[in-house]
């Protein structure tokens, strides 16, 4: 009897002795797959032999206030987002929603924030390409090496932040809609806070998230240009809530006024409870928005409790962990439940491993990649840290 095996095909021996059994295999090469690891190798080494040098030369006089409480709610989100992800390997139904816009929210809330009129657009797009690139190039290599399905096109459309606008299809790393909905929603927030002035920039504002608004509960969109209404209404919120943020703390400032912080507390536990419980989709998301609020006063007991650099810690990885979950979440963990189908049934056991690994895998990215993107900036855009 001679049996041949091919690549990954497992063949069932039970039942045979083995002295019956002629064991031949032939070599299993795959050339697209092979270059596809070089590539994902040599981009891992080029981008490690760029050491990491101070960053921006007037960062030391930035002296923006830090919402740790902030960052600790982006972990809570991106929890959500992970599990919402496992929902279909595992097969478990899940009715959170609103869950991604929590970050399109933040980014309004400081793109108005931190807003200065003397920054250029083109430092603007500098400091996302060179944030978001060397993380999103990874997410698409270590996704290729598992699904070898390369498209030069859709690849160019993800680094020109074109999935899910209306131009291009869902890319290669599927969160990559997110940073291209992000992208070009705080790029439109941005051309509007510079060209026009306080009053009419709140006009249009108004006007702009209550159209987004309509059009996202009557449902006036395709699959296309879903990304892009969501993100057009939470940067916009986010806008919104940085506006309303500004005018309360000037007034308690001014008024030396003291809030009664048991009413803040029960608006904030309400708000993060619904963020578990609440099914309505536009209703979350004003939720969230009110949350962001809630939180940047910090008025109440449970928004100061988190608002330490221990709970926002690792707050900083939520970037990593999102562009690279889909490796394992995608792409890992259907093939270990097809390999063991038994393991299906212990749901949560599974469940609380894929997390574990998905947070050290995106530890391990960030560590790499997202902590040094001024190396990319050197690379790419000479001189733009001037511009930016």
């Amino acid at each position: 009897m001679k049996i041949k095996l091919y690549g990954k095909k497992q063949v069932e021996l039970k039942g045979f002795k083995f002295k019956d059994i002629n064991f031949s295999s032939e070599l299993y090469f795959n050339f697209k797959r092979f270059v596809i690891f070089l590539a994902t190798l040599s981009f891992f080494v080029f981008y490690l032999k760029n050491p990491l040098k101070s960053s921006h030369p007037h960062a030391a006089q930035r002296t923006q206030k830090r919402f740790y409480n902030l960052d600790f709610l982006r972990i809570i989100f991106m929890g959500q987002i992970v599990y919402t992800h496992l929902s279909l390997p595992l097969k478990f139904d899940f009715s959170i929603v609103g869950y991604t816009e929590y970050f399109f929210i933040l980014s309004g809330f400081f793109i108005f924030l931190t807003f200065k009129p003397e920054k250029s657009v083109f430092g603007f797009i500098c400091e996302k390409i060179t944030r978001w690139w060397p993380l999103m190039i990874w997410g698409i290599l270590i996704r290729l090496c598992v699904t070898n399905d390369l498209n030069v096109e859709i690849f160019i459309s993800e680094l020109l932040f074109l999935p899910l606008t209306g131009v291009a299809a869902v890319g290669i790393n599927q969160p990559d809609w997110f940073l291209a909905a992000l992208f070009w929603s705080s790029l439109f927030y941005l051309l509007l806070l510079k060209a026009l002035d306080k009053n009419k920039f709140a006009l249009a504002l108004f006007f702009i998230t209550t159209s987004s608004a309509l059009v996202f509960a009557q449902g006036f969109y395709g699959i296309y240009n879903m990304q892009v209404i969501r993100g057009i209404l939470g940067v916009g919120l986010g806008c919104c809530v940085a506006g309303l943020y500004l005018c309360i703390k000037d007034w308690l400032l001014q008024n030396k006024a003291k809030i009664n912080p048991v009413l803040p507390t029960l608006l904030e536990c309400f708000m993060i409870a619904n963020i578990f419980f609440c099914k309505n989709w536009l209703l979350a998301i004003f939720s969230n928005a009110f949350l962001i609020f809630l939180f940047s006063l910090q008025k109440g007991y449970v928004s100061n409790f988190f608002n330490t650099k221990f709970f926002a810690y690792p707050g900083k990885y939520v970037l990593a962990v999102f562009l690279t979950h889909g490796f394992i979440v995608n792409e890992l963990l259907p093939i270990f439940l097809k390999i063991y189908p038994q393991i299906a049934v212990y749901k949560i056991t599974v469940m609380l491993v894929t997390y574990l690994a998905v947070v050290l895998f995106g530890i391990f990215s960030y560590n790499i990649l997202g902590r040094k993107p001024d190396a990319l900036k050197r690379l790419i855009f000479k001189g733009c840290a001037t511009e930016s």
